[in-house]
């Protein structure tokens, strides 16, 4: 992860902008479409260009973001990936194929799941904003909530760090045991992988839980 950041960060930086650009437009979409309204009430197309435009914009923006990215996440994933071959020469094919796999997903993260993180928070950012130029008092039980969510999640994250670990560290060893054509060492790795997979998805309902009841 850290040799991602430091070697890619100019790439990540172009894309990560684009998110924060594709998702401020979507935020800006409420208050053009009052805009909008207003301006037909007061017999002008103004406010109709302007929402068009916006609206324009954003998509642009979107569909050149998913082009460099995928490019950029597909250059990231091949450099690194032949990087890593190459230098664990020691380990067995089924473990380098592994990592091969694991770190697809270190790269798919940052593809797909990272612009949907920062898609969420400034879209929550923008919603607390709002709340705070219409009623204080809502805005002010927002921010709480917005404030008790993020610390939950930041007190979990060590555990779900671990969990991701043990069930990376598990799958490592999946060819292996499918290789062996022994039916009870693939049972118990199987049942390892899904005991890890529970962990987590215990961890995540109870978060999921304790967040919504908030």
């Amino acid at each position: 992860m850290d040799i991602l950041l430091k070697r890619f960060a100019g790439r990540l930086i172009l894309t990560m902008s684009l998110v924060v650009l594709e998702a401020a437009g979507w935020i800006l979409f409420p208050l053009f479409i009052g805009r909008a309204i207003d301006s037909v009430l007061a017999d002008s197309t103004r406010g109709l260009y302007e929402f068009g435009a916006l609206g324009i914009a954003t998509m642009l923006i979107a569909i050149v973001r998913r082009l460099v990215d995928s490019r950029a996440y597909a250059r990231i994933y091949v450099g690194l990936g032949e990087e890593m071959v190459g230098a664990d020469e020691e380990s067995d094919t089924s473990t380098r194929t592994a990592r091969l796999g694991m770190l697809r997903e270190v790269v798919e993260f940052f593809e797909n799941s990272l612009p949907a993180l920062v898609n969420s928070l400034i879209g929550l950012a923008g919603t607390v904003l709002i709340l705070w130029l219409l009623n204080v008092p809502v805005f002010l039980g927002c921010l709480v909530v917005a404030v008790a969510t993020v610390t939950l999640y930041a007190l979990t994250g060590r555990l779900t760090t671990r969990y991701n670990e043990g069930f990376n560290d598990q799958y490592e060893r999946q060819v292996d045991a499918v290789h062996s054509g022994d039916p009870r060492r693939l049972r118990e790795h199987l049942r390892a992988m899904m005991r890890w997979n529970i962990r987590l998805s215990d961890l995540e309902a109870g978060t999921f839980g304790i967040n919504w009841c908030s």
